[in-house]
């Protein structure tokens, strides 16, 4: 029969591109680049006669060579209708993708070659996630080495999962069109959710673990890690230290000189400041810490909150011993209570913190354990001190307590059934002045020495997280709050300067007078008789008369 060119739309619409996957193929191999290229055919008659003869539409019955070709020709050169573009996309799904499909399969790819671009893809779903605290969350385990996934994102870029796939290809790629990759990929039908769990995204994660904490651009948090709030932590840790040594200084009785004494004045009044100051400080953080619970994101957060309160609460406990061994009564009572009261809330602020959500349940615990290991430093030392503090403040309950029942009426008034089984603890010796000192300098000198553990901690976890922080990262930056919480100890600094000032002023004062009234007493001294007598011109002129 022969061809009615009229039908010529219906024939294109009609051709089986994917009849024989082996002719197409070649005439896919020996057009694709030079049309992309050129957007023009050459010429290659066996191949595309085998093409359009294979492709030919039963319904047209089969006609004489010369024809089809002829057809063949006169539509490529217009590319009538854009049909080799469909011709090409045809052969994309419905010959190369899929035999590619048995080529090479999903668990075959290489995602650690290039992490960027697995990154581009999977970032922020696996291995680190910046999403606010959810139960979806999952941890998984191959082979001792845990990592974290969020429910995969519903919508992919095609460009960069094509540009992931290509790089994680275990041959080369350069050959595959993106039609064809395409098609693999769809082909493959992988369910991210199940490849999160794989031993694909285990070597992944341990491998390009920088490079998923970095796209997850976690911001840190200012109110709590800021560079301000950094520099109170030093601060407050600097003053602990030198008030520890002029307490150590105070006691050893080697500062009664010119400016030894009006530096002991100083101190001694100053601490009570400190005292307040540190105490407020304290309170501050643990309100601060249970207001933040909800809304922390990170591990590192929850972390860097244990760590600056474990920082105020040693300073605090401290401070508070430091004052004890040359104070009255009423300030061991009180020592006592204050110390309690702080302790519990510490222990309080602490453990919600670490109840409120478990801690691999966090997008960035597996970065901050990697770059940090001592994640654990908070709970560890605390149990320390709260083991000593446990036995300082049982003794200051004891003395308290026998103290009370010091005298007859008072232990009448306890001697009830119920206090009877512990009143045998009054018979227990009391610790002289001097050992009580050693005792609490003990814990004082461990307390000076975990706040600087404390804070080398706190930078390293900042150092760490800035490391692999991106552009949100909010803890550079100051800001009112910032300056705020560096002023706040500077009430301390000046009572400390302005009495230091006073007192060194009246006793260089003093001295002067004193000075001036020694030598005015000299002057008006009456001279020694027998000092007279016994002067070598004296003696001759005595002589002299003697003689006479």
């Amino acid at each position: 029969m022969s061809l009615n060119y009229t039908a010529a739309f219906d024939i294109l619409n009609l051709l089986n591109c994917t009849a024989q996957c082996d002719i197409s193929t070649t005439w896919f191999e020996n057009h694709y680049v030079e049309f992309q290229q050129d957007g023009r055919l050459s010429t290659f008659e066996g191949i595309d006669l085998s093409f359009i003869q294979s492709a030919w539409p039963k319904k047209y019955g089969p006609i004489n060579d010369s024809e089809v070709f002829e057809f063949y020709k006169t539509m490529s050169k217009d590319n009538t209708g854009n049909w080799l573009q469909d011709a090409f996309r045809n052969i994309e799904e419905g010959c190369l993708g899929p035999a590619l499909t048995k080529q090479v399969t999903f668990q075959q790819l290489n995602f650690t070659a290039d992490c960027q671009a697995s990154v581009d893809v999977f970032g922020n779903t696996l291995c680190a996630v910046n999403l606010p605290f959810t139960d979806k969350l999952t941890v998984h385990d191959k082979n001792g080495y845990r990592w974290v996934s969020a429910p995969p994102p519903l919508l992919l870029s095609p460009a960069a999962v094509s540009k992931a796939i290509r790089k994680a290809w275990p041959s080369e790629s350069i050959n595959i069109t993106n039609g064809t990759l395409e098609t693999w990929i769809r082909l493959q039908s992988v369910d991210l959710s199940t490849f999160y769990g794989t031993e694909q995204a285990s070597d992944l994660c341990s491998t390009c673990l920088f490079e998923f904490c970095t796209k997850a651009d976690f911001p840190g948090n200012a109110d709590l890690g800021g560079i301000g709030m950094f520099i109170s932590y030093i601060i407050e840790s600097i003053l602990l230290t030198i008030g520890f040594l002029a307490w150590v200084l105070i006691l050893s009785k080697k500062s009664n000189t010119t400016l030894g004494k009006p530096f002991s004045i100083a101190m001694k009044k100053a601490h009570t400041t400190f005292i307040v100051t540190a105490m407020l400080f304290e309170f501050s953080l643990a309100i601060a810490g249970i207001v933040l619970v909800p809304k922390l994101s990170s591990w590192y957060q929850s972390l860097l909150a244990q760590h600056v309160l474990l920082l105020s609460w040693i300073s605090v406990l401290g401070a508070l011993l430091m004052r004890y061994p040359t104070s009255i009564q009423w300030q061991e009572k009180f020592s006592l209570a204050a110390s309690l009261v702080f302790t519990t809330i510490f222990i309080g602020v602490v453990t919600k913190l670490n109840r409120v959500h478990p801690q691999e349940y966090y997008g960035d615990t597996f970065c901050l354990s990697f770059f940090h290991k001592s994640s654990s430093w908070p709970i560890v030392f605390a149990n320390i001190i709260l083991v000593c503090i446990g036995i300082i403040i049982a003794y200051m309950g004891l003395r308290a307590y026998q103290f009370v029942g010091a005298s007859a009426s008072t232990f009448d008034m306890l001697a009830t059934p119920l206090l009877k089984p512990i009143l045998w603890l009054r018979r227990l010796p009391i610790l002289s002045r001097r050992w009580l000192t050693i005792l609490f300098g003990l814990f004082i000198s461990i307390s000076v020495a975990a706040t600087g553990l404390t804070l080398y901690h706190i930078w390293v976890m900042r150092a760490a997280m800035k490391h692999f922080a991106g552009p949100s990262w909010a803890e550079g930056s100051w800001a009112f709050g910032q300056i705020i919480s560096v002023l706040v100890w500077l009430p301390v600094i000046l009572h400390f300067l302005a009495i230091f000032i006073q007192e060194a002023h009246n006793s260089f004062r003093e001295r002067n007078r004193q000075q001036t009234r020694n030598h005015d007493a000299a002057q008006f001294e009456r001279p020694d008789p027998q000092q007279f007598l016994q002067r070598p011109e004296t003696v001759a002129l005595i002589s002299f008369f003697r003689r006479l």
